[in-house]
């Protein structure tokens, strides 16, 4: 279908139900002019055809007015896209202005030819070959009578979702919502009767709407089986979406366990008890959505997601490069989708590890894998309370006695979701493209790190690396190695051969974080099954860099800071994990770093995460303890480094040049890093200034 004025994309569906997403999605097309509540189309109808009832109103109606309101909605002073599209409609409307099309449409009072073009016009202003235009806004199923006055042949795409998943989502959102909670107060029965009524509302007005011009599509199948789903939508568009490697890229990092994810929320049990109504479970079934209390959910047709059979055991081998992974997400390995979280094995071993002082001896007699450079992530941990507790961590003191430690410099702000890619690719937020002073956090992905990693200059060298449990980061096309997600990416984004060495593996915790004992236990299970799959993993693939990293110092952090105890236990667990991932391999260099450190909020009036506990009313106000702080940590040790009884100051953005130059491999002059591998770090390098003084 020809790109029209008369004929944009609106797209709909209940809040919560996955239309933010399935709109970044299309206007990841370059040759898309489609947006989020951009909120063109939505004010134009608002102005002109509230305003313009008349020629003389519509004669008299000045365009600075209509500017100066598009501008106090959100126009000039929101996000960039409405900055965007604010300074485009501004642009449109000086060149209406020029060409005399505001004096023709006046003397005509064709109020609706003005809204068709302007609205088209600023969407497509950059587009030298507009394939699809249209806006995102839940609320325009209000407004479908004047939308389809206006746009006759406008496309409509319905977003629906299971409604325990949108119940729990809904509550969540608008009882912790800034600006929201203090209020307003909403029970679960509320988020229910309002995930019925905007189905009941679009299931009455699709039926004035011409078939060809509307379609449904599943949150689950847009999540499960993104490709096959949008391969349905280009074909109703008649747009060749999936011919965009940018659309690609963004449905590469789409993450399916975000079905079902209410099981896992604090607020589950007040979603399975939730009343069913009679008009509830009727729309359940009209919907094909079960009912039963585990969230099972059923997708009509061809959406369901196929099952995935778990790959076999391979047995211990290095790890060839392997051929570019399917384009198809996989489901992990054992476990399928709508299934009860897969039960915790037993602890694979005692906590109390030996010291890396035996390790040089016990390898020789258990023939651990060798790698060249082993780092070990330890998200959040704080220099003051690691440096400071030595006496009894004795993993952390070996390590610190026999090389170099200090405090790392994180990034601008010290946000993990900066601060990882900074890690690995040697650069600042506003050069790697995953910057939260430019953007929500929420609206960026791993495809935004548009820039070589620290394994695209070791790969090209011939150098292998394995990367477990990696915030912000998953294989995307071929590599010498691995790369198993960790925070922030998709856990199904692996290669057969380590699927099938990680079967049973999470990620993630299976409770929320809080300030609860339950949840402090469920962290410290989490990173000891992380040690035990990656005690698997380095022997069944071995790597000539090997990279773990844990996230008990964040979320002890975060939410137990004020409990000295859980702080003291969870350091002297992740003192025993240290032991313990030092005794599996035998390496020859060593780095521990942590992404930031933490902090207490010293601010006043903390921000509160209040959570309903009944449909009744009843609150807590439930907050995070403590906040990130500039300062992470450093510790160095091995062959390659030079001792030294002081702390000395290193920078995260210097870590990718040191983990380079630790390897001989020589970046291309184009790298240009942000950071830098400081001589007095090395001892080669003190042994050429010593000869040289």
């Amino acid at each position: 279908m020809k790109c029209t004025a008369e004929a944009p994309v609106i797209m709909l569906g209940c809040q919560r139900s996955g239309t933010t997403l399935m709109a970044r999605i299309l206007g990841a097309h370059p040759n898309a002019g489609f947006g989020s509540e951009l909120g063109v189309i939505r004010f134009a109808l608002i102005w002109f055809r509230g305003q313009c009832r008349s020629k003389a109103a519509f004669r008299n109606l000045r365009m600075v007015e209509f500017l100066h309101a598009f501008r106090r909605v959100g126009g000039e002073q929101g996000p960039e896209p409405h900055r965007a599209i604010f300074a485009n409609v501004e642009q449109v409307l000086s060149r209406y202005l020029r060409d005399g099309s505001l004096e023709r449409w006046a003397d005509s009072g064709d109020v609706d030819a003005l809204i068709r073009s302007l609205c088209f016009d600023a969407h497509t202003l950059n587009l030298p070959r507009p394939l699809l235009w249209g806006d995102k806004y839940p609320e325009y199923i209000f407004a479908l009578d004047e939308i389809e006055a206006v746009f006759p042949s406008a496309r409509y795409i319905f977003l629906h979702r299971h409604p325990y998943d949108v119940m729990e989502s809904l509550f969540r959102h608008r009882n912790t919502r800034r600006g929201f909670a203090g209020s307003l107060r909403f029970n679960m029965a509320d988020c229910r009767d309002q995930w019925i009524g905007w189905n009941e509302i679009w299931n009455q007005a699709k039926e004035g709407i011409d078939p060809e011009r509307r379609i449904e599509v599943p949150f689950e199948a847009l999540v499960g089986v993104a490709e096959r789903t949008l391969e349905r939508v280009s074909e109703f568009l008649d747009v060749p979406l999936l011919e965009s490697p940018e659309l690609r890229r963004l449905i590469s990092g789409i993450d399916s366990a975000q079905i079902g994810k209410w099981r896992s929320m604090p607020n589950a049990r007040l979603v399975a008890g939730c009343p069913r109504t009679d008009r509830f479970e009727e729309m359940c079934l009209e919907l094909d959505y079960r009912l039963d209390t585990e969230g099972g959910f059923v997708v009509s047709g061809e959406e369901q997601e196929p099952k995935h059979e778990p790959a076999p055991a391979k047995p211990p081998q290095p790890l060839p490069v392997p051929p570019p992974p399917s384009d198809e997400l996989c489901e992990v390995a054992g476990e399928e989708r709508g299934a009860p979280p897969t039960p915790l094995p037993p602890p694979p071993e005692a906590l109390c590890s030996p010291s890396p002082s035996t390790n040089r001896s016990r390898a020789s007699e258990r023939s651990h894998p060798r790698t060249r450079l082993l780092v070990i992530g330890l998200d959040g941990m704080t220099p003051n309370l690691l440096f400071e507790e030595l006496a009894r961590l004795e993993n952390f003191k070996t390590l610190i006695e026999g090389g170099v430690h200090g405090e790392l410099a994180s990034v601008s702000p010290p946000m993990s979701g900066c601060a990882w890619p900074s890690f690995f690719t040697g650069l600042e937020p506003n050069r790697h493209g995953f910057d939260e002073n430019q953007r929500r956090f929420e609206d960026m992905s791993y495809a935004d790190v548009r820039v070589p990693k620290l394994w695209d200059y070791l790969n090209r060298a011939g150098i292998s690396t394995g990367f477990h449990n990696m915030p912000l980061a998953y294989q995307m096309s071929a590599m010498r190695g691995y790369i198993v997600p960790g925070r922030f990416a998709p856990l199904q984004r692996m290669t057969p051969e380590v699927r099938g060495t990680l079967q049973g593996y999470r990620a993630h915790p299976r409770i929320a974080p809080q300030s609860t004992p339950e949840f402090l236990r469920e962290q410290w299970e989490t990173d000891r099954q992380c040690v035990h799959y990656w005690e698997k993993l380095v022997r069944e693939h071995p790597t000539d860099l090997a990279t773990i990293v844990l996230y008990t110092s964040d979320n002890v952090g975060h939410w137990f800071w004020d409990d000295p105890s859980a702080l003291h236990d969870s350091y002297g667990l992740l003192d025993s994990l240290v032991g313990r991932i030092m005794n599996s391999v035998e390496a020859d260099n060593v780095i521990i770093m942590s992404d930031h450190g933490m902090r207490g909020k010293e601010e006043p009036g903390t921000e509160e995460f209040q959570r309903v506990l009944s449909d009744k009313g009843e609150t807590v106000h439930h907050e995070m303890q403590g906040w990130h702080q500039k300062n992470g940590i450093f510790i160095a040790s091995g062959s390659s480094f030079a001792p030294s009884e002081n702390q000395r100051p290193m920078s995260l953005i210097d870590l990718t040049p040191v983990m380079l130059r630790l390897f001989g491999v020589v970046p291309p002059e184009t790298a240009q890093f942000d950071g830098s591998a400081p001589d007095w770090l090395f001892r080669d390098a003190a042994v050429q200034m010593a000869v040289g003084d």
